[in-house]
């Protein structure tokens, strides 16, 4: 049975998870359907008046009915965008208030798993919510702080997540190891080096001189989906195209609107976008000249981002195992489809490996630790499945040893951990 009122929480980007203590040991918690993850969105239909959450909000999205969608909330965290609102049935609701919402969907699954009031919980958060600037890197720990308290949680601690992540890969180890974390999330690409111990030789409650180094940088899976979709997909919607104004001049589409199509946080809020009437304007005057504008106008005027997001999302996982695959889009147009290579995937997202992999040196070199002597690379988070990203990582460390355990929840579990820890 379950003997605690605390919990662990890995509030994703993409996917969140949390877990509890069942008979000493963390578990995760059936959060929809049977499933342990859940992916992080909300979507308020208009018609019922609910808010559905994960696949339940995709679905009903999907499926046509009126209402707001909001997807990959988290990444609004370490912005400009943290302590604003969003039009929700005619009136404004603020970001904290829709990810309290997300929370307090979890929580309640997971105070019905536990059959008590969790009441204690450890956040998981990245190294850097902003990798620049400080102050509003603490106030994005601050709202998230606030947005579990109004789910319901009396005590709020955070923890970093490449350490929760070697948290719960202790438990898999019977030797003293020195290893790098790696977890490339959707939102952020974070990094540790950790010493680590078999649990039962740990010297005290926090034991916190194991952690070596840790650094992060903002980037991750939904940045790799946003590359992929601007080299690959937004060039048959029309990115790159020209058109005719009402003077007979020449000019180019304008690129914003192809690159917030592009980006999961920036679709929330481009069908509110006054500038989104000029854009219907070209369409109106020059789709019938350029198809690719035709399937332009398709995707805004039915509101399809969301769709095309998750069709290039889809994508990018399927070349984590496959060379080339199809990205079906004959819903945009009949008998649409396109090809995408794992190729074209690196070719997109280089620049953004780049980054991260200075960033992972960069912690290497603050933890003293020589890389011949690290013996261990853990590999967490959805991103670091793709093959680029272990390559590049292998290349770095070539004498240690590669091990993955749950890619999607070891997070939580890690938290789970810390939380029988740090509330004991």
């Amino acid at each position: 049975m379950t003997t605690t009122n605390l919990c662990g929480l890995d509030f994703g980007t993409s996917n969140s998870e949390i877990g509890i203590v069942r008979d000493g040991a963390p578990v995760l918690v059936d959060v929809e359907n049977g499933r342990k993850q859940i992916p992080t969105t909300i979507f308020f239909d208009d018609a019922t008046r609910d808010a559905l959450f994960g696949e339940a909000a995709i679905e009903r999205f999907l499926d046509g009915h009126p209402g707001r969608m909001l997807w990959a909330i988290k990444s609004i965290l370490g912005t400009a965008l943290q302590g604003e609102a969003t039009m929700v049935r005619g009136r404004r609701m603020s970001f904290e208030t829709i990810i309290s919402r997300i929370l307090g969907n979890l929580k309640s699954k997971a105070d019905a798993a536990a059959g008590e009031e969790l009441t204690r919980v450890v956040l998981g958060r990245p190294v850097h919510f902003n990798d620049s600037d400080a102050a509003l890197d603490r106030a994005a720990e601050e709202l998230l702080r606030r947005s579990a308290r109004a789910a319901g949680f009396e005590q709020v601690e955070m923890e970093l997540e490449p350490i929760a992540a070697g948290l719960e890969f202790e438990t898999h180890i019977d030797r003293e190891q020195l290893a790098v974390v790696v977890d490339i999330g959707g939102g952020t690409s974070d990094f540790s080096v950790i010493r680590l111990t078999p649990a039962a030789q740990h010297r005290g409650v926090g034991d916190r001189d194991r952690i070596l180094a840790v650094g992060g940088i903002h980037i991750g899976g939904t940045d790799f989906d946003r590359q992929l979709s601007v080299t690959r997909l937004m060039p048959e919607l029309g990115l790159g195209a020209s058109y005719r104004n009402d003077q007979g001049e020449t000019l180019q589409m304008p690129q914003w609107v192809f690159h917030d199509l592009a980006s999961w946080l920036r679709i929330n809020f481009i069908y509110d976008n006054r500038l989104l009437d000029g854009i219907y304007a070209i369409l109106a005057k020059n789709k019938l000249d350029d198809r690719r504008l035709m399937r332009l106008d398709r995707v805004l005027a039915g509101h399809l981002g969301h769709t095309v997001a998750r069709e290039v999302e889809q994508a990018k996982i399927a070349l984590s195992g496959n060379d080339d695959v199809s990205v079906p889009l004959d819903w945009i147009e009949r008998r649409f489809a396109l090809t995408a290579t794992r190729e074209q995937l690196n070719d997109a997202i280089a620049e953004l490996l780049d980054d991260a992999e200075r960033t992972l040196l960069d912690v290497i070199r603050a933890s003293g630790a020589a890389a011949k002597t690290i013996g261990v690379i853990f590999f967490t988070g959805g991103g670091s499945l793709l093959p680029e990203v272990r390559t590049r990582v292998r290349r770095m460390l070539p004498h240690a040893a590669a091990f993955d355990t749950d890619q999607f929840g070891g997070i939580a579990l890690g938290l789970t951990l810390e939380a029988a820890r740090v509330f004991a």
